[in-house]
């Protein structure tokens, strides 16, 4: 009797080692077989696959696109940290990662010639027309730029819309102007236009506006 029950015990454990070796087997079989990509985007970048990890079935074919969005440059591709085209088929015979990037164009970066044509209704001065030359610097969103000995700060967005802001004192006069428009990003050289006013107030009462005037502004860039 005892000898009959071993018998079934013997044969119980065989089953759950053969069941259990099997089922392990077949997971490490599927490790094997399946592959990972890993895709990292940074900003500026838009295409397929999107960021993060893909498991694919060894030597899947897997087609991959990638662009700068509006208002970045200089894409860079690198699959396993060497360049590669900016599109392509990766065979998936190993793991791998695909890194994407691009640089935020600088508008602004260089010297731009500025013309501002002020509306003779509103103007403060016998000229109404002034063409000046502009040393510009942009750090991201920010723009800096001199004109007349004049500094100028302001931002500017992906899409090539600014807003700047500037302030002159002299002959007894503070002139507070203001800049909105739009660079044509499309354009080879750059260009912009837009809106300008400007606000005076007595630099004894810097709280009492006295007159304003308003125009047009332009520019092309000059290198």
């Amino acid at each position: 009797m005892i000898y009959r029950k071993m018998i079934w015990l013997t044969v119980i454990l065989a089953l759950f080692m053969s069941t259990g070796g099997c089922k392990k087997s077949k997971e490490v079989k599927d490790v094997i077989s399946k592959k990972t990509l890993t895709v990292q985007l940074e900003t500026g970048v838009t295409g397929q696959p999107a960021a993060g990890s893909h498991s694919y079935d060894l030597n899947t074919s897997v087609s991959y696109s990638y662009s700068p969005v509006t208002g970045y440059e200089n894409l860079q591709v690198k699959l396993n940290g060497s360049p590669v085209s900016a599109s392509g088929t990766i065979t998936m015979n190993n793991d791998y990662t695909l890194n994407a990037l691009a640089q935020r164009r600088m508008y602004f970066n260089g010297n731009w010639l500025i013309t501002i044509e002020w509306d003779p209704a509103s103007i403060y001065k016998p000229e109404n027309v002034y063409n000046m030359e502009a040393v510009c610097q942009q750090n991201g969103d920010d723009i800096t730029m001199e004109i007349d000995n004049t500094l100028v700060t302001g931002k500017v967005n992906l899409e090539g819309d600014f807003e700047m802001q500037a302030e002159a004192v002299g002959n007894g006069v503070i002139g507070k102007f203001s800049f909105e428009g739009k660079v044509d990003i499309d354009a080879s050289p750059l260009t912009l236009s837009g809106t300008t006013k400007v606000e005076f107030y007595l630099e004894s009462n810097p709280n009492q506006l006295f007159s304003t005037a308003t125009g047009t502004l332009s520019g092309k860039k000059s290198g």
